[in-house]
């Protein structure tokens, strides 16, 4: 099972999907006035353990909090089938599940390796969720679900809000581009940034340089996964994703951007604009000549290369080398961000 296939567990599972959240979730009439694990090994007891455990944490549409934390280190496989039954057969059939001695099943060990520091992310209810349904299971699965084989192939066709995490992307040429436009140039982030306080993308990654090595390769693959899991990127206006606005200087707005894999000519009002970083803002441009305080064109295209601007066209001048508009800024950094963005989004559905 490939890490592409297993990233995807903890962004969308469409039986058992694990959307973390800091409140426990309710476990119901009949097991809040108890207090005890259901008795009866019957569909209904099933239904009703899955729908007060598990689906609480269920998040099919949209990335879960559960990524955002175990991508960080975690190679956790996906196990979702079609049912509950389905499901849980897969993850006994991958170890993932333990029926004899629940309390030793991996997953467990898996979840307790998540942050606890993340507001949005609460180990103890995960794992206490989870406990419960692999106790029942190891009484009542064969009772209830019968005999399952191949289970993790056992998926009845009905649709699923499952979805993978790098879309039509291959993951080695994304991770290849990521590592190109982001990990090359993350001591912009981490020089500032301790261990404990450092973008969860980030996590991890200080130090790596080497995209041969397989320790340095895992460690980007887990910051591009944090990245795509946390809402870092915006689908609907990619000039509005993170990874672009909080390390832009506060209030800057890009009229145009040059230079990354689809130009951007015109920006609507409001667009990409800077937002309040805790720190300083990490992109910030010297505009000599020209007030830019509020916004410009980014334009760090390479594809002419000059001496003076008489060999530009009209409207351009030479700078760095290179031709570009007149009374533009350039930041490589903001380009490559962009750059990957656009790279990610071309392979979404």
């Amino acid at each position: 099972m490939t890490f592409f296939r297993q990233t995807a567990l903890l962004l969308a599972l469409s039986s058992v999907g694990l959307a973390c959240s800091a409140d426990s979730p309710d476990p119901g009439p009949n097991l809040r006035d108890t207090g005890a694990p259901l008795e009866q090994c019957d569909g209904e007891e099933l239904g009703a353990l899955y729908e007060h455990y598990i689906e609480p944490f269920v998040s099919g549409a949209v990335p879960s909090s559960c990524s955002e934390c175990h991508m960080t280190g975690i190679d956790v496989s996906i196990y979702a089938q079609d049912t509950p039954c389905q499901t849980m057969a897969c993850m006994v059939e991958e170890g993932a599940a333990d029926l004899s001695t629940p309390e030793d099943s991996r997953i467990l060990e898996q979840i307790r390796m998540g942050s606890p520091a993340s507001s949005v992310f609460n180990v103890e209810t995960e794992h206490t969720a989870m406990l419960k349904w692999i106790e029942w299971a190891a009484k009542c699965q064969n009772q209830v679900c019968g005999e399952i084989s191949g289970a993790c192939n056992s998926g009845t066709g009905s649709p699923t809000t499952g979805r993978l995490p790098t879309g039509s992307c291959d993951e080695d040429d994304l991770l290849a581009n990521f590592w190109d436009n982001v990990v090359a140039d993350q001591g912009r982030c981490v020089g500032c940034h301790d261990t404990a306080e450092a973008p969860r993308f980030l996590e991890g990654m200080r130090g790596i340089s080497d995209f041969n090595d397989d320790d340095h390769k895992r460690r980007a693959r887990n910051g591009m996964y944090a990245i795509i899991t946390s809402g870092l990127i915006d689908a609907e206006e990619p000039l509005n994703s993170l990874l672009l606005t909080k390390p832009l200087q506060h209030g800057f707005q890009p009229k145009g951007a040059y230079g990354a894999r689809e130009p951007i000519e015109r920006v609507a009002s409001g667009v990409g604009v800077g937002v309040h970083h805790g720190g300083a803002g990490k992109i910030n441009f010297q505009c000599p000549g020209f007030d830019c305080s509020d916004g410009a064109i980014i334009d760090c295209r390479m594809d002419q290369a000059c001496t003076e601007a008489s060999e530009c066209g009209e409207g351009m001048r030479c700078g760095d080398g290179y031709c570009r508009i007149f009374e533009s800024v350039c930041s490589l950094t903001y380009i490559n961000y962009l750059d990957f963005i656009q790279h990610y989004l071309s392979c979404q559905p």
